[in-house]
């Protein structure tokens, strides 16, 4: 993974990760108007659709993640789906880039701990270079 795609996956990360409290917050409270889950469902859609243009050939990512809605399906359930797709996208999302994190880490010489900074890393490699 380059940086650009690191870059472009942590952005998707934090959109998700957004959207996945929101949901939690109107599943928990209860009080979900009609018409939230059908705007939540897009807002999950269009995330899907940038994590597949990130990994067109991640087939977990592309056909694994879909949102399969049902014409005539009601709004609790629509929240209820969008929450757990959302939730399962943050996870992979938040692994991927972990494993990437490390895989860096690893080719530069900077050890096997977990990085953080991406820039870090990106001086330090200048640096052995």
């Amino acid at each position: 993974m380059d940086e650009q795609q690191y870059t472009e996956l942590n952005k998707l990360l934090k959109a998700t990760k957004a959207l996945s409290k929101s949901v939690e917050r109107v599943v928990m409270s209860g009080m979900a108007e009609e018409g939230t889950g059908k705007m939540v469902a897009r807002g999950y859609q269009s995330l899907h659709k940038k994590a597949a243009e990130l990994m067109p050939d991640d087939y977990y990512i592309t056909e694994g993640l879909l949102l399969e809605m049902a014409p005539d399906i009601d709004n609790d359930a629509l929240l209820s789906q969008v929450r757990i797709a959302a939730s399962q996208l943050r996870i992979y999302l938040e692994e991927t880039l972990r494993e990437s994190r490390r895989e860096f880490a690893f080719a530069t010489g900077a050890g096997e701990e977990e990085i953080t900074d991406w820039a870090a890393l990106d001086a330090t490699s200048a640096t052995k270079s």
